[in-house]
């Protein structure tokens, strides 16, 4: 009766237009259940920035941190302010003038744009990449600017799934044991992060323990055996 109940709760969310789609996302509903009890004994942080500093405590060397989906710079500010180490570096990527397609009802092409203005922070360590992730990601490889010998730690921030789908596959070649992978909207709208994250795990055939998440699944962090 309880089974049939959540089904009816569903299929009533997914009618409506709200969060799922029926049809094709329960499917990831599933695999997110799935993927939760799996994963539940996992510790887990309190916010964002709890996952944040529970990952910086355990770091000891410099680090190259990558994020994707800069917006305001709130993540950038906190990793670069904590992150001390002058050998370390922080990229961030962003259009700076919103979404470059729709997401979801709420964030329509164009949200979180910040009028091309791009964070204050006064690190020389911070630098910012202004532009799609195909173009500015891709250009700074080539131009050898990131130096992958380091641990990389990569943010991603994007909330889409062809936008997420991107930075990892262009990333893979780069990728190493101890690399850490962190997803900003895990939890919700599984037809993007989550999503890009299972089928990265499937092509990829790289190893990612989860490592850090927090209470309810919304912010994950992997760390690459």
């Amino acid at each position: 009766m309880i089974k049939k109940l959540v089904h009816l709760i569903i299929v009533h969310i997914a009618n409506h237009n709200k969060y799922i789609t029926f049809n094709h996302e329960w499917v990831y509903v599933r695999k997110r259940q799935a993927f939760i009890s799996e994963n539940k004994m996992v510790p887990s942080s309190h916010d964002r920035n709890n996952l944040y500093h529970d990952i910086i405590s355990q770091l000891t060397n410099p680090v190259v941190y990558l994020e994707f989906g800069v917006y305001e710079g709130k993540s950038m500010q906190y990793w670069s302010k904590n992150l001390s180490h002058p050998q370390s570096n922080f990229f961030g990527f962003d259009t700076f003038e919103g979404l470059p397609e729709n997401w979801i009802h709420s964030k329509p092409k164009g949200a979180y744009s910040t009028s091309g203005k791009i964070p204050d922070i006064s690190d020389t360590r911070v630098s910012f990449h202004k532009g799609l992730f195909q173009d500015t990601l891709p250009f700074m490889i080539k131009k050898g600017s990131i130096d992958f010998s380091k641990q990389i730690i990569v943010n991603l921030d994007a909330d889409l799934y062809s936008a997420t789908a991107f930075v990892l596959s262009t990333l893979m070649p780069y990728f190493k044991k101890n690399d850490i992978i962190i997803f900003d909207e895990f939890g919700a709208f599984l037809l993007h992060e989550f999503k890009a994250f299972l089928d990265f795990q499937a092509y990829s055939n790289l190893k990612l323990k989860l490592i850090h998440r927090t209470e309810k699944f919304s912010n994950v962090a992997f760390i690459i055996e």
